[in-house]
């Protein structure tokens, strides 16, 4: 039982699309067998078709090429939204439950480049299908829910900061480091003197 209510509270993350799926079928076959029709009753009308005298067929052959079109569109829109949903439903199951993943990950696993993926997950989040979605700055790892989100910022922020506090003691280390090297060269080139002195003669006096 509080197994069964934990679930019950657990936030919902992706939104039921069967219903998309199902309806962007039928209107992709739907739409495919009604453009057909109407172009092969303009091709019928266009070959065989008797016109009145003094009558042009092209009305009608214009007619069911606009019936034809419009038909086509509906099937286009409707395959679409139909091959979305089964991207959306592949992304799902890849994800397994997980809040955290990277792109390239399910680009290898749909075959897609990761530009692609990326502008797919983006396009899902504005439509709400990933109820929490996210997708970092860098485009590089998806993320399932606010509170991941939020972790994986402030984990962001940390690293930035720490970078930042190397700089400045690499900045601030810099001048004594200059000094020493500074004194280590002159060290060095007045024990040449000393050692170059040592070893020539002394000019003969007068």
């Amino acid at each position: 039982e509080m197994n069964q209510r934990a679930h019950f509270h657990a936030p919902a993350l992706y939104k039921r699309t069967g219903s998309i799926k199902g309806f962007g079928f039928l209107a992709m076959v739907a739409g495919g067998m009604f453009a057909a029709f109407w172009a092969f009753g303009s091709l019928i009308i266009a070959l065989f078709g008797v016109a009145e005298a003094g009558a042009s067929k092209m009305p009608a052959i214009i007619v069911f090429l606009v019936f034809a079109a419009i038909a086509a569109v509906i099937g286009i829109v409707g395959g679409n939204s139909y091959g979305k949903a089964k991207r959306f439903e592949k992304y799902v199951k890849r994800l397994g439950g997980r809040k955290f993943c990277e792109i390239e990950e399910l680009s290898k696993a749909m075959g897609k480049s990761k530009s692609y993926i990326g502008k797919d997950l983006l396009k899902m989040i504005r439509k709400g299908w990933f109820l929490q979605g996210h997708i970092d700055e860098q485009e590089r790892y998806f993320i399932a829910d606010h509170a991941t989100y939020g972790e994986y910022q402030k984990m962001r922020q940390s690293e930035a900061q720490r970078q930042d506090q190397d700089r400045q003691r690499e900045r601030a280390g810099f001048g004594p480091l200059f000094l020493r090297l500074i004194c280590s060269a002159g060290c060095y080139a007045g024990c040449r003197v000393v050692a170059v002195a040592a070893v020539m003669p002394e000019p003969r006096r007068m």
